[in-house]
C-alpha cells in the first residue's frame, strides 16, 4: 500500500500543520509472527568493520556465533548469552564474511 500526504499552508503566516482524519487501517501492529521474527534478530555493526564488531541479538539466551569465510571455512567460533556480543576483528584478514547466529546470516565486510 501506498500513503500519500499533501500539506497547505492556509494560515496567515503561521507554522502549524494540522492533520486531519488519519486512518490506519488493516494493519496488524503486533502479531504473533511479528513477535517472533522480532525476537529472532540480530544486528551487526558496524559494517563494515576494522577492528571490532557487535552482534546485538533480540535476547540473551547462550548461542553460539560463527564467523564463515566466502568458501564456507569456520573462521571463529563464539559461545555467548549476552544480547550484545563484541568480537575482535584485528587478526582477520580483509575480505567478506558470513556471520551465522542460528539459522539467521548477515553478510560482513572486514576493512
Amino acid at each position: 500500500p501506498s500513503v500519500t500526504f499533501n500539506f497547505a499552508n492556509k494560515g496567515n503566516g503561521g507554522q502549524i500543520i494540522y492533520i486531519d482524519d488519519f486512518l490506519v487501517k488493516d494493519t496488524p501492529l503486533l502479531t504473533e509472527n511479528n513477535l517472533l521474527n522480532y525476537q529472532n534478530t540480530i544486528a551487526v555493526y558496524p559494517n563494515p568493520a576494522l577492528e571490532e564488531v557487535f552482534i546485538e541479538k533480540s535476547n540473551a539466551q547462550e548461542e553460539t556465533i560463527y564467523l564463515f569465510d566466502l568458501l564456507g571455512k569456520e573462521i571463529m567460533q563464539v559461545k555467548s548469552n549476552q544480547s550484545i556480543t563484541h568480537i575482535n576483528m584485528q587478526s582477520i584478514a580483509k575480505g567478506i564474511y558470513f556471520l551465522k547466529v542460528n539459522e539467521k546470516v548477515v553478510k560482513l565486510e572486514k576493512m
